[in-house]
């Protein structure tokens, strides 16, 4: 299964998911698309920390981060498939199988396009995985954004589920770091494909072979490129969501 941002692929891939997870009524792939992206524009971290930090709310963004995941996956995908909340199961129509990352380039004309770069690990690791992750953001206090770097790098590896994993994972970290008065500039660190080089390093080297070698060192410089894009928050949120909302694409 390949997944790509929001164009011409991705209606493929979309009508791909909506036939393996039927939902009734049924959805047409036109009326799909526009609820996704109504939806995604309703989509406020801000104001979800902001709610949290409201009485009489009886939990913590740190007792609520475990069930994120699921959560806004429900919330992207109700009543547009039928798995919508779900991880990816080997017994599920598609067999749990996922692949993620741009192909390679075509040598010309009459040569095919390698397959994606990477798959998401097994289902059966998923939630041992998302633990894994999800502890990141709670590891070291006194650096919120390097949490949320490798929060993110692991979310995305893992790939929990057959879509909607960017744009969730880019939702956990936002609402993580303006819990700390933190937000990231998500449109300067897309002005150019360096980002998704230093991920896709970290993810190459993320396996049992290098994850006490390499990659420990991989991790570093994109916690550092990461850094650069974080900011203290100086305007209202009102403002920033026009920061957050920017992003073009909803992998």
């Amino acid at each position: 299964m390949q997944n790509h941002s929001f164009d011409t692929f991705d209606r493929e891939y979309l009508k791909e998911l909506i036939k393996g997870f039927p939902v009734t009524p049924p959805i047409s792939l036109e009326n799909a698309l526009k609820q996704l992206k109504d939806r995604s524009q309703q989509w406020n971290p801000f104001e979800f920390v902001d709610l949290i930090h409201t009485e009489p709310v009886q939990f913590t963004l740190e007792e609520l981060l475990p069930f994120l995941p699921k959560f806004l996956h429900q919330r992207m995908f109700e009543n547009i498939l039928g798995n919508a909340g779900s991880y990816r199961e080997t017994g599920d129509r598609l067999k749990g199988h996922v692949e993620f990352g741009l192909p390679t380039k075509k040598i010309n004309d009459n040569a095919e396009c390698s397959s994606s770069r990477f798959s998401g690990i097994q289902p059966d690791e998923i939630p041992t995985g998302i633990e894994n992750a999800i502890g990141q953001l709670a590891f070291d206090r006194s650096n919120p954004a390097g949490n949320a770097a490798k929060f993110y790098q692991q979310f995305v590896r893992i790939h929990p589920f057959y879509d909607g994993n960017g744009r969730i994972g880019r939702y956990i970290v936002e609402a993580y770091l303006y819990h700390h008065g933190l937000y990231v500039r998500w449109l300067d660190m897309k002005k150019n494909n360096r980002w998704i080089r230093q991920l896709n390093y970290c993810h190459r080297k993320m396996t049992q072979l290098y994850i006490t070698t390499a990659y420990p060192f991989a991790l570093k410089w994109w916690i550092h490129y990461f850094n650069k894009f974080v900011s203290e928050v100086p305007v209202p949120p009102e403002e920033q969501k026009i920061e957050f909302l920017g992003r073009e694409r909803a992998d």
